[in-house]
């Protein structure tokens, strides 16, 4: 099995963009765990979808300490390492499914995983 900071190297690599690393796989993962903690949100009506793009989808918090980190998301710390290794066991699946598809495969789910919280976003600023 490989190893949590090994996948969360990964996923620094591809949203910093370090080296010309621009693995879509990884990029289309993120965007399918995203929606996968939207879902869970929604089920258990919880946070953890926000908690999950504060962490993995702002390029600033790689370079936090572990104790800045759980400053800013605001949870305990048995949480966050609760939550660090839910959501890299997610995304790492993900990973997993999406690493061997085509270029144009890859396009297709990251197309279908922003279009649903396009429209999202948009009727909730409608009825806002």
């Amino acid at each position: 099995m490989v190893k949590l900071r090994q996948i969360e190297e990964l996923i620094y690599r591809a949203v910093c963009g370090k080296d010309g690393f621009s693995d879509l796989s990884a990029l289309a993962a993120l965007d399918k765990s995203e929606e996968f903690w939207a879902t869970h949100d929604f089920v258990k009506r919880d946070d953890r979808c926000a908690i999950f793009l504060k962490l993995y989808r702002t390029p600033t918090m790689f370079y936090l300490s572990t104790q800045r980190k759980i400053d800013r998301i605001g949870v305990s710390e048995s949480s966050y390492w609760r939550y660090r290794k839910e959501y890299l066991r997610v995304f790492y699946r993900e990973y997993l499914r999406l690493k061997n598809l085509t270029f144009e495969q890859i396009g297709a789910v990251r197309a279908a995983c922003r279009l649903p919280f396009a429209e999202e976003k948009l009727s909730s600023a409608r009825r806002a």
